[in-house]
């Protein structure tokens, strides 16, 4: 999540996550540009970048952002799940002063893990209580039933589908609140 208070045109910040996005895919097999930016928002707070690391390699991101934007960066390393990262870089010299968050996953959970990282948190909040109203649980590493066994993470048509939702194209999705309301509504009843 984003450290800044304000948001940037999409415009302005998509070369920056651009050029992140190909020297990552000189050191992972895939590189997805998520969040607002995928959604296609006019502004953005900050970047989300999802990378798969099925071999769990020891890449030095510090490096390569370092040598992609000719600055220095701070990186601040989150566990998740499972041993799975969220690398959250924070620049103060670049002309886009954003945080950008690197997720890495592996190809069995890329589609759990695109589907959270592209968002808006309010889809994640929602979706997860919906899980737990249906009995299962979901995060960026799937969707897992009672007994946490994972029932989808492929794909986030995959993750959908289990959950019952219906899947929308990201720039789509959430562009009002009654996409939420019928779920909302019975989880309320």
């Amino acid at each position: 999540m984003s450290g800044y208070s304000f948001k940037i045109d999409t415009g302005l910040v998509l070369p920056y996550a651009e050029k992140l996005k190909r020297s990552l895919y000189t050191y992972f097999e895939s590189v997805c540009i998520c969040g607002s930016i995928r959604r296609e928002c006019e502004k953005v707070g900050d970047v989300d970048i999802v990378v798969v690391d099925d071999y769990d390699l020891d890449i030095n991101l510090y490096k390569i952002i370092k040598d992609t934007f000719n600055t220095d960066v701070k990186i601040v390393q989150e566990l998740c799940q499972n041993k799975r990262s969220r690398y959250s870089c924070k620049f103060d010299n670049i002309p886009v002063p954003l945080d950008f968050d690197i997720w890495v996953t592996n190809k069995k959970t890329l589609g759990s893990g695109i589907l959270y990282a592209t968002g808006p948190g309010l889809s994640n909040v929602v979706m997860r209580r919906w899980a737990r109203y249906n009995n299962m649980s979901l995060s960026f590493e799937g969707v897992f039933d009672k007994d946490n066994n994972l029932i989808a993470s492929k794909t986030e048509k995959e993750c959908c589908n289990v959950l019952g939702w219906d899947y929308v194209k990201p720039q789509f999705r959430f562009k009002d609140d009654r996409y939420f309301g019928k779920y909302l509504d019975i989880m309320n009843k």
